[in-house]
């Protein structure tokens, strides 16, 4: 493999290894980053940052002949090596003293405070674990809107959010409707999570929801054998933030999650047809109207001796602006095909 009498270093090991471009998919997708960063690592052009280096020492560990790469690297890393790699096995799980908290909340919540409370201990955790560094992530969980009467699931609505500098820490006046329009939409039409790597790529496939500061963005949806609830959706100031192994951490606390949800929150994916959503500024008049709607809903059914609980009114109130948005979307669309064909 080497025409060199002394042993190759890291370095030199690496370009040979990229030069097949399935390893340097494949190392490009386990490190998190760009195939050109790879390249000049391999070409001395520049250093591995600290959080890169467990990352790539797993990534070659597989391959026969990787002790000569290690032994190199270690050489010219020995400190930073050993504090990357503390680091990176502590953030490997979640502890099972938090596990041991989310369900003491789980027993201990009353049944309508419950989602919220879950969503907001869980979300707070996983920036303390993601982002323990504080370079700038927000998360937010949005669910399915449950279907009105013979009708599929036709949007989701973010119900939660957190979030660390540059965002604001709580994120529930950003609060709005998505739909098939959006990467969170991508990624429950196809049950699978859908991961972007710079902010080009999203403006590219998702114009209407870049957000200001967003260089990376993931989904993963909450599904239950099958039954999908809503998702998870985090961005990163970094591109190429969401690894392999941060999304083996979001796995788990997206499986944390469903403790969030009744069973009959979730929908199987022949329940779900999402429509098209107007932008999030288009939508504030009409989640403005939403604790107004509520109270009309309630008053009406007492000046009718019905009976109609808060949670009641709130689903009526959320289905009559789904109604309005997905019709605004659609006058946008046709008024657009009609100034393109003008």
């Amino acid at each position: 493999m080497w025409k060199m009498e002394s042993p190759p270093t890291w370095r030199e090991w690496l370009g040979e290894l990229i030069s097949n471009p399935q390893e340097r998919q494949r190392i490009t997708r386990v490190v998190g980053v760009h195939p050109i960063t790879l390249v000049r690592w391999a070409t001395s052009k520049s250093t591995p940052h600290r959080e890169y280096l467990r990352p790539l020492l797993d990534a070659v560990a597989p391959i026969p002949g990787s002790q000569t790469f290690l032994e190199s690297f270690q050489q010219e890393f020995p400190h930073h090596l050993a504090e990357s790699g503390a680091e990176y096995d502590s953030q490997q799980e979640i502890s099972s003293a938090f596990y041991a908290q989310v369900i003491a909340t789980y027993t201990s919540s009353l049944p309508i405070l419950r989602a919220s409370t879950i969503c907001t201990l869980i979300l707070q955790q996983m920036l303390d674990h993601l982002d323990s560094s504080r370079l700038g992530m927000k998360i937010v969980v949005a669910r399915c809107v449950p279907p009105q009467p013979e009708q599929k699931v036709r949007s989701l609505r973010a119900i939660v959010g957190r979030g660390t500098p540059p965002w604001e820490s709580h994120l529930e006046d950003h609060i709005h409707f998505l739909g098939a329009e959006s990467q969170a939409g991508h990624a429950i039409c196809s049950g699978h999570a859908s991961i972007i790597g710079s902010h080009v790529v999203k403006m590219q496939q998702f114009p209407a929801h870049y957000s200001t500061y967003e260089e990376s963005s993931m989904v993963y949806p909450l599904m239950l054998a099958g039954r999908i609830a809503g998702c998870l959706c985090l961005s990163s100031t970094q591109q190429h933030y969401f690894n392999e192994p941060r999304l083996d951490l979001i796995r788990l606390y997206g499986e944390l999650l469903m403790l969030a949800f009744e069973l009959d929150s979730f929908y199987e994916l022949e329940q779900i047809e999402l429509g098209i959503m107007p932008p999030g500024f288009r939508q504030q008049r009409y989640l403005a109207s939403f604790q107004q709607s509520v109270v009309q809903h309630m008053l009406q059914a007492a000046r009718n001796h019905e009976i109609l609980s808060r949670p009641q009114a709130e689903k009526l109130a959320w289905w009559e602006i789904e109604d309005a948005l997905l019709r605004l979307a659609f006058k946008q669309g046709e008024e657009e095909n009609t100034d393109e064909s003008a």
